[in-house]
């Protein structure tokens, strides 16, 4: 008995002109690794101080030198900087492909190769949002990309 099977695999490859973007990979709701290039935009950096030193509060009002200390002072401050990512005239199936990645808390961004030749992947996350899709056939998708929070400086 001779049994002939023919698969089909069919690759869909959709042409993106960014040629300096961030890529990313993440794991969908399927468990499936999901690839894309995004178009970046604004980029921010939140600075926000963590802790303050409270033994010099109202410790004296007397000036040393011309220079008072203050009533307190920061120990340490740290940095969380964030990109907008964006993708203009995605279809309905490009974006739901591009949905996938809010929902996802497995994220990372390709940094480059190592001197072997290996690639080299960051974990990131992506903020909260909440997106809506409209009844038109082409919509921009955009979400803002999370990087680790560093530590700018302590005491």
């Amino acid at each position: 008995m001779n049994i002939d099977i023919e698969e089909n695999i069919v690759i869909k490859l959709n042409v993106n002109n960014c040629t300096k973007g961030i890529y990313l990979r993440w794991i969908n709701h399927l468990g499936e690794y999901c690839y894309y290039l995004f178009q970046k935009n604004v980029r921010s950096n939140a600075v926000k101080n963590d802790e303050v030193n409270i033994i010099n509060y109202l410790r004296s009002v007397d000036y040393s030198d011309n220079y008072h200390e203050g009533t307190g002072y920061t120990l340490s401050k740290s940095g969380q900087k964030s990109i907008k990512l964006y993708e203009h005239l995605a279809d309905e199936e490009l974006y739901r492909h591009l949905e996938s990645l809010i929902e996802s808390v497995y994220v990372d961004m390709f940094t480059g190769y190592d001197e072997y030749n290996n690639p080299q992947w960051l974990r990131v996350n992506i903020s909260d949002g909440t997106l809506s899709r409209d009844r038109n056939i082409l919509q921009d998708f955009e979400c803002i990309l999370l990087l680790p929070v560093l530590q700018n400086q302590s005491l």
